[in-house]
């Protein structure tokens, strides 16, 4: 999101392979997208995108030979402008996620070297980001990182570990460095393509793909760098593929996923409260 009414889609156009973004207009329950630009002219994977303030998004995306490379993209109206590709690093790194800390600051975790859980972050200054210094976060097999914001100075990131068990990690910001709290093992189960988004500054939810391949989720409650798991809640019975979720309150989030049986999309609303 942007505004309340606005929204920016990054996404690989199928037919060149290269970064394309769009923005998504909205009124009611009406969407009117504006004109597609195409941020750049090279192979673009996985893009991820979050919003630094109502005109700026940052997106990272797996680019130039497997790289992480990241650019902003400014908006006025329904026209988005990019900034200069950032090549990040110079090692392969798949399946980016990118969550904003301040309107100058993003947090990125991806699947880089080896195979290993990074993370960096993205100092933005008008439409030139200056990475920091990666930190290497494990040293296991980490798939599929999804990351969201606490504060302007915590993040809390899931990902799929080499037993294919849900994991989760606090990175905490300081400047452009980052450091991580203790692992937390949140399951035992296979866990596919997890989905996180905050609640709180203490409080965040995942959802994935568990057992039987049904949805499931679970809450993290958060304190210091410390995460300590609720119980993981069967959402259906049914095979699911590719949620994705995000908050609406405090207390209540809506996630949308593929209901593998039909092919269909499905959304759930799910409430903490109850």
């Amino acid at each position: 999101m942007l505004a309340s009414t606005k929204a920016i889609c990054a996404y690989q156009n199928g037919a060149t392979s290269f970064l394309n973004s769009v923005i998504l207009d909205v009124s009611g329950s009406t969407i009117t997208a504006g004109t597609i630009l195409a941020v750049n002219a090279v192979s673009s994977n996985n893009p991820t995108i979050t919003m630094l303030t109502s005109t700026k998004a940052i997106c990272a995306y797996r680019g130039t030979s497997s790289f992480l490379e990241s650019v902003i993209l400014d908006v006025s109206g329904s026209t988005i402008t990019a900034g200069t590709n950032l090549v990040v690093n110079a090692v392969e790194s798949q399946n980016p996620n990118i969550t904003m800390l301040t309107s100058t600051k993003a947090i990125c975790a991806y699947k880089g070297t080896a195979g290993f859980l990074e993370s960096v972050i993205f100092d933005v200054s008008g439409s030139t980001i200056t990475a920091g210094t990666i930190l290497l976060v494990n040293v296991v097999s980490s798939s599929n990182p999804t990351i969201t914001m606490l504060t302007s100075t915590k993040a809390i990131c899931a990902y799929r570990n080499p037993s294919n068990f849900l994991n989760s990690v606090i990175l905490d910001v300081s400047g452009s460095t980052i450091t991580a709290g203790t692992i937390l093992a949140v399951n035992a189960v296979s866990s596919a393509n997890p989905t996180i988004t905050m609640l709180t500054s203490t409080k965040a939810i995942c959802a994935y793909t568990g057992a039987s391949n049904f949805l499931n989720s679970v809450i993290l409650d958060v304190s210091g760098s410390t995460i300590t798991a609720g119980t993981n809640l069967a959402v259906n019975a049914v095979s699911s593929a590719n949620p994705t979720i995000t908050m609406l309150t405090s207390t209540k989030t809506i996630c949308a996923y593929r209901n593998n049986p039909t092919g269909f999309l499905n959304s759930v609303i799910l409430d903490t409260t109850l």
